[in-house]
């Protein structure tokens, strides 16, 4: 599947960086901060499961900055913009997937109506494909989940015979609270279960540079 579903957060102000939407339903880019957690239950077909989600740090990278999000297997790294751009095994420091240039989930300032495209190439060890996505933000409504009530920004990501994506931005928890995807025949669905804040809003100091490597599989995040 392609990255990113995750691809994969509590309210400010607002005005201030993933504040509330105001009467005219738009939303700015959030500031997520190290040890900001978000978890999640899965279904794909008859399985289930959860997901722990957590902002481990932020790191420097050839010169640009980014997030370093770990889950149960992975570390996924996200621009300040909250796109994802690859995912690498902490084992051994080798990234097993990527998109260049990074995926586009989010454009901001979220606003009903929104809409953006983006070409570009995901490719693992196994493969190398196109990407030809569009993306539309179609809604602001409310959504209930099992973590709570939510006004949420409703975005529907189409890439063709790749599959689809229909998600739920929060600002209040500074990402998504709902995710469905399908890739062919097959879906798969997320819901948020549990937003933690890091406590006191503390932010890391990015880390030194770590090389990484190409390598494995294409993970789901």
């Amino acid at each position: 599947m392609i990255c990113g579903v995750a691809a994969l957060l509590i309210s400010c102000a607002a005005g201030q960086p993933g504040g509330p939407p105001t009467g005219r339903e738009s939303a700015s880019r959030p500031e997520w901060r190290a040890g900001d957690r978000w978890v999640y239950s899965w279904t794909a077909g008859d399985q289930r499961g959860s997901k722990v989600v957590d902002v481990a740090q932020l790191r420097d990278v050839g010169g640009a900055r980014y997030y370093v999000v770990s889950t149960a297997m992975l570390q996924h790294y996200y621009t300040l913009d909250l796109q994802w751009a690859w995912a690498v095994n902490p084992a051994d420091s080798k990234v097993i997937a990527r998109a260049v240039p990074a995926q586009p989930h989010f454009v901001w300032p979220l606003e009903v109506g929104k809409s953006w495209g983006h070409r570009g190439v995901f490719e693992d060890q196994a493969s190398r494909e196109t990407l030809n996505e569009t993306y539309r933000v179609v809604a602001f409504e409310q959504v209930e989940i099992p973590a709570g009530s939510f006004r949420a920004f409703r975005i529907l990501r189409d890439a063709g015979s790749q599959g689809s994506d229909e998600y739920w931005y929060a600002p209040e928890v500074h990402w998504y609270v709902k995710w469905i995807g399908r890739r062919g025949k097959a879906e798969f669905q997320e819901l948020l279960q549990e937003y933690a804040p890091t406590p006191g809003g503390g932010t890391s100091a990015p880390s030194a540079e770590t090389p990484v490597r190409p390598g494995a599989s294409r993970p789901r995040p």
